[in-house]
């Protein structure tokens, strides 16, 4: 592992922490295991009820870190991105779109 990457690795673990507790109170569930590992094509993913945040995310801005724990967590309740997915996001990201657009531009 690069030296740049084991930095990213070591932010990723007390930050993600923080941020997965933070979304735990205020969405009211929680995912029954959650990682942080290196992914090459996504910053984030549920799957089953996991969650893995990429620790590449740390290299964006708190509001972008939040935007993907926070659209992975949504995932826990709905699988796909439907009307419901949306407005859960939206009740709780003010700018949701804004930092949609941003994540989606990210290149890996």
């Amino acid at each position: 592992m690069k030296k740049l990457e084991k930095m990213y690795q070591q932010i990723a673990n007390n930050e993600i922490e923080v941020i997965m507790e933070r979304t735990r109170k205020m969405l009211g569930m929680a995912p029954e295991e959650y990682t942080v590992a290196k992914m090459n094509d996504t910053l984030g993913k549920c799957v089953n009820g996991k969650i893995t945040i990429n620790p590449e995310l740390m290299q964006y801005k708190k509001e972008i870190i939040e935007y993907v724990v926070i659209h992975e967590f949504c995932h826990l309740k709905y699988k796909t991105h439907s009307k419901k997915f949306n407005e859960l996001i939206e009740e709780n990201i003010k700018y949701y779109k804004k930092y949609e657009t941003i994540s989606k531009q990210i290149n890996f």
